[in-house]
Formats: C-alpha cells, structure tokens, sequence
C-alpha cells in the first residue's frame, strides 16, 4: 500500500522536477549526455535536437526512467523497441508514444502490466476494440499483477479469472471486499472467504448465504473488526484533539471499516 502511493507521488512529480532543471546544467557534449543521464535523464529536457534523437542516448534513458521517453525526438518516439523499454518501466510512458505504437497491441499490453491504468492512454481504435479488451481482462499474468496493487481490480477481470482461485485470493488478501466481485463458487470458498475476512471482517457480506451464516466466520470477522475499532480508538485517544474525530468515527465506524486494512503499517 505505502510503495503503490509513493510510487503516484514519484510519478507525479517527474514533470515537477523536469520543469525545473535549468539551462545552466546542460552538459556540451553528446557523451557527458550519456554519462550525466545516468544520475538526472530529466538533462534530456533541454538537450538539442540530434542528442534526443540519439537511439543510444534515449534508450539508456527509457531504461532507467520511462517518463524520458517524453523527451526523445518524433522518430524514437515511433522506435517500438525503444517506446517498449519506457512504458515497462513507467506505464504512463505511453502517452508519448507515437500514435501507431499506441494502437500497437504488444505496446498497450506491456505499459498495461506495468500499470493498469495506462490503457487509457492507448489509441482510440484499442480502447473499443472489444476484443484487445477482453484480451486484456483474460490476461492470467496481467491480472494478477494488478490485483496484487489493489485487490478491486478484480471487477474488471474477465469472468474465467473470476472464478480462478489464484487471482481471487491474491485479490482478497489485499483487498477483503474484492470477494464481491469474484465468482458464485469462490464466494462459496470457505479458503477464500476466510482470507477476505481476515483482510475486512466486513467482507463476510460478499460471501454466499451458506457461509454468511457459518457461526466460525461470523465469529473471526467480529473478531477483525474489534481489533480494528481498538486500534483506531487507542490512536484518536493518544491526541486529545481527537475527540470530535473520535465523536464522528463513533457514529459511523461501519463506514470507516470499510476503508481500514487491519495489517496496513503505514
């Protein structure tokens, strides 16, 4: 949980610091390019034209940040062995793609593994294509890397992988509520239900009536949530500035459970 927000926060602050790299650090040659990229790509931003056209330049870049792809020139942008490089490394480097590599499937799937929501990025004919959709959504490996990233990307797999064991309990175990997107037969998973409630005792709600009712669930869940409204108040009662928080939390500490991971250390 904590290294997927830094890793937003870095993202959003490549253009930041881009933006201010002065003139004044721009180095001479085409070589103190290469050596100087490897501690600051964002060098590139001022660079003249024939360094950012330079497919060893770019590529050394794109290897250690993808957003570097930004920089490169119009014919490097549309190199697909380069533009592949920046969007494995940084998803959201696809936005700087040229437009045929944007309606590029390898492309697309490669920035989509990296992180999934680059796909808005991809061209317009991929984004309707309902079947590079449905590729996509039945991607075993692309699947479950993005449910690891948050559990509720689970709504968004196809229907087979709903119902894949695998991915279910990655999805669970990071995110207990993703049980309501998972299939009939893993709801009815006492494997998977147990995970789910151990992740947010509030997700027994998902489960199938047979185990909603299962008195050991129901006793583990309530078990969870306990633990859960114990941390909370030993926490709000450290700070006595607290208490109309704690007022507030009080009178709606279903809601506030729905968004507390019991073993999130941040």
């Amino acid at each position: 949980m904590r290294r997927n927000r830094l890793e937003q926060i870095y993202h959003h602050l490549v253009p930041i610091i881009a933006h201010n790299f002065t003139s004044s650090e721009i180095p001479e040659s085409i070589d103190d390019y290469s050596s100087r990229i490897v501690s600051n790509v964002h060098v590139l931003k001022n660079a003249p034209h024939d360094v950012r056209n330079n497919r060893q330049i770019i590529s050394q870049a794109v290897k250690r940040n993808g957003y570097s792809l930004s920089y490169a020139s119009d014919r490097l942008k549309n190199d697909k062995e380069i533009v592949k490089l920046a969007v494995s490394q940084y998803g959201s480097a696809l936005q700087f793609a040229s437009d045929s590599l944007r309606n590029d499937r390898d492309i697309v799937l490669a920035a989509v593994k990296q992180n999934y929501h680059a796909f808005e990025y991809a061209s317009p004919i991929l984004r309707n294509d309902k079947y590079a959709s449905s590729e996509l959504k039945n991607d075993l490996e692309l699947v479950l890397k993005v449910v690891k990233i948050n559990g509720n990307n689970l709504e968004f797999a196809s229907k087979k992988l709903r119902k894949d064991r695998r991915v279910v309990l990655e999805a669970v175990s990071n995110k207990g509520s993703a049980l309501k997107f998972a299939s009939n037969d893993m709801r009815n998973n006492r494997e998977i239900v147990l995970k789910a409630i151990l992740q947010d005792g509030n997700a027994l709600k998902f489960a199938s009536d047979s185990l909603k009712s299962d008195k050991k669930l129901i006793e583990i869940a309530e078990k969870v949530k306990e633990d859960i409204r114990f941390e909370l108040d030993y926490s709000l009662r450290k700070n006595p500035l607290n208490k109309v928080v704690k007022n507030i939390v009080s009178k709606n500490v279903a809601r506030v459970l729905q968004y507390i991971n019991p073993y999130d250390n941040d």
